[in-house]
């Protein structure tokens, strides 16, 4: 009798760990997260750190996918700029060309601030867009 108790509660037990963790009670070490780019071609994810709860993970990414994507969208379009003009058939002088590495330097720059920031600010890393 005793045993078959034990059996009920310990199974009763897994169930409820079951349910609680497909439900994203637990944490289950660290996340990976997919959001949609804003111009919608794409995604950018994103690896954040444990949490109490995998919802407060994906908050968390979420807020470093805000914080982000505009830093990654304006090297893009600092590097696109720089890449239009060098490749013009008019010649481009040394000073002009030297000028847009400049840019592109500050613009990466910028983005690994931004990265290095989501990474204190709410444990995530950049992993990648697709």
């Amino acid at each position: 009798m005793k045993f078959g108790l034990v059996v009920c509660v310990c199974g009763l037990g897994i169930l409820v760990a079951m349910a609680a963790g497909s439900l994203g009670v637990f944490a289950t070490g660290s996340g990976d997260f997919n959001f949609p780019a804003s111009d919608g071609k794409g995604t950018l994810g994103y690896r954040c750190d444990d949490t109490e709860t995998t919802k407060i993970s994906e908050e968390s990414a979420r807020a470093a996918h805000a914080l982000f994507e505009p830093a990654l969208q304006e090297t893009a379009r600092v590097q696109a700029k720089a890449m239009v003009v060098a490749m013009s058939p008019d010649s481009v002088s040394v000073e002009v060309l030297t000028m847009l590495e400049d840019l592109i330097a500050e613009a990466d720059a910028r983005r690994k601030e931004v990265h290095r920031e989501i990474q204190k600010k709410f444990g995530c890393v950049y992993r990648g867009s697709s």
